[in-house]
């Protein structure tokens, strides 16, 4: 069978040591990793895969594929997160995941270090060149866990988008992906419209750059003329927004982009500029917009001049021309004022942002409030960045406990709310992979029929239609919803209720016990009860 757009049938990962363990994604083979025998010190595997002769059930989805993974702290969920963005982030043979794919020419088996010496049982239908490869994977991680920096600062290195919030910085986000995201947003709760957004532009000390940019450190600064030195000390004080902007935008691009060499040439040459335009430079750099690539002899630098003056040019109607620094209203209101224009012109004002020009901070949040709205802006962020690869890649989204901080109401949204909103970006849903990890009773009950996947067991499992209880005993494996404190006091009341006769001490423990039940039906039925043991007992209820 052949496919119009690249499927993922199943990845491979390890589980243990040498012990490989399968994650399927459709159900169009049936899939399954056996340990061979007999057993010895390094157990060997074969791998089975063979087609469905039944039927798969019809997708409902949308995306390419959804997997919740749910198991005990410390059983691997974040783990695996991790491994699969790593290992499908420029996969090569080394890569510790395997994958079960098929295309246009038919079904292929790429392995990593997962697979190596497994044994394969498969029809001839299956392909598995020695050069075989995996299709190109655009990978994203969220987390709500302040505990991975370290892995998700090595996955950073090796091309994963990391989506995640710092802890300090729980009230921020990205500018240009609220607004992406508030289109959707605006109707998912009452609180979004009415949230208020602090937009900020920040230049930067054209002192301080030279001194931690320059050639020389801070002696770059220092050996300057001094009547130099007197100029870009009032370019920092009097300079316009303009020009304060324009040369931020500048030296910030240039310590972003370039090597140290190239940087200090850049940097020589915009001082050589500053020198030979002064005093007028800040006027040029206000009003002379268009003659602004004349400022400079230096190519280089005249391309940044110009980058700099376009990004100028869509940042100050951020804030009515730039007559002010600060501008501070609802979401719903900015969005009404220059929504369509962040839109519009979001590749540029991503650049702005990403350099620290441009900061939006949500003002009084709660903590589930701000956790919601960074977790849709952050994934707006990331469909906004995968929509500029090729229409070839597939993108792996993996969300940790992205419901950690919601009330039980919000999380009964979750999932409904992720999917509709990967939806409304079109051609991007048939192209995502969303994994998700949780601890959520209410989440792994929602989750779509099959597609639960038990990290214990290693397989995938079902709760659709199951209730709480069931779900809880079933899946969790947690016998009670009543907790090791309650549950204390609720065996010793029922130890109470079994005695034929109590004294006038157990009576009164019994009393205080009941008194404090919430269930008004239970409180009555065992007070009844009492009544008839006081009088047992001889004892005054």
């Amino acid at each position: 069978m052949s496919r119009k757009r690249t499927v993922i049938h199943v990845l491979f990962f390890t589980a243990k040591p040498g012990q490989p363990a399968a994650l399927p994604l459709t159900d169009d083979y049936k899939v399954a990793v056996r340990k061979n025998s007999p057993i010895t010190a390094m157990p060997s595997y074969r791998l089975q895969i063979a087609r469905r002769s039944e039927p798969a059930a019809p997708a409902e989805l949308s995306l390419a594929s959804f997997t919740t993974l749910f198991g005990d702290n410390g059983s691997g969920k974040t783990a695996l997160l991790l491994a699969l963005c790593d290992g499908l982030a420029g996969w090569s043979h080394d890569s510790p995941i395997s994958v079960l794919w098929e295309d246009q020419a038919g079904l292929h088996l790429a392995r990593g270090t997962s697979l190596q010496g497994v044994e394969l049982e498969a029809g001839d239908w299956l392909d598995e060149p020695e050069s075989c490869a995996v299709p190109d994977f655009f990978t994203a991680f969220y987390t709500t866990s302040p505990y991975e920096r370290a892995r998700r600062n090595r996955l950073k290195a090796r091309g994963v988008m990391d989506l995640s919030a710092n802890p300090e910085q729980a009230q921020q986000s990205d500018p240009i992906a609220a607004f992406s995201a508030y289109p959707y947003l605006k109707g998912h709760a009452d609180f979004v419209s009415r949230t208020q957004v602090e937009m900020k532009v920040k230049p930067v000390s054209l002192v301080e750059m030279l001194r931690t940019y320059g050639r020389r450190g801070t002696r770059t600064y220092s050996n300057l003329l001094p009547e130099l030195k007197t100029y870009i000390q009032e370019l920092d004080r009097t300079a316009s927004a303009k020009t304060k902007f324009i040369l931020s935008f500048t030296l910030l691009s240039a310590v972003d982009r370039f090597d140290e060499q190239q940087r200090h040439e850049l940097i020589d040459a915009l001082l050589q500029m500053i020198q030979a335009n002064q005093p007028w430079l800040d006027d040029q750099l206000s009003f002379n917009l268009e003659q602004i690539e004349l400022l400079s002899n230096v190519p280089l630098l005249d391309e940044l001049l110009v980058e700099a003056k376009q990004s100028l040019e869509a940042t100050e109607k951020l804030f009515g021309g730039l007559l002010q620094w600060h501008r501070s209203a609802s979401l719903q209101y900015l969005d009404q004022q220059i929504g369509e224009h962040i839109r519009l012109h979001e590749g540029v004002l991503y650049k702005v942002a990403a350099l620290g020009l441009l900061e939006l901070s949500f003002k009084e949040l709660s903590s589930g409030r701000a956790s919601l709205m960074f977790l849709y802006c952050s994934m707006a962020k990331a469909i906004g960045e995968f929509e500029r690869q090729p229409e070839t890649s597939s993108m792996l989204l993996c969300l940790d406990d992205g419901e950690m901080f919601m009330h039980p109401k919000w999380q009964r949204l979750y999932l409904q709310d992720l999917l509709e909103f990967i939806q409304r970006f079109e051609g991007v849903a048939e192209r995502t992979h969303l994994f998700i990890a949780t601890h959520s009773l209410i989440v792994v009950a929602d989750t779509p029929a099959g597609r639960l996947f038990d990290m214990d067991r290693k397989q995938l499992g079902n709760a659709f239609g199951y209730t709480a209880k069931q779900t809880l005993e079933k899946v969790f494996k947690v016998e009670s919803f009543t907790g090791r404190y309650n549950a204390q006091r609720l065996d010793e009341l029922s130890g109470l209720l079994k005695l034929n006769r109590l004294d006038a001490q157990q009576l009164v423990r019994a009393l205080d016990i009941t008194r404090t039940l919430a269930s008004e039906p239970l409180k009555s039925h065992v007070m009844e009860q009492l009544v008839v043991l006081g009088r047992q007992s001889d004892a005054q209820v």
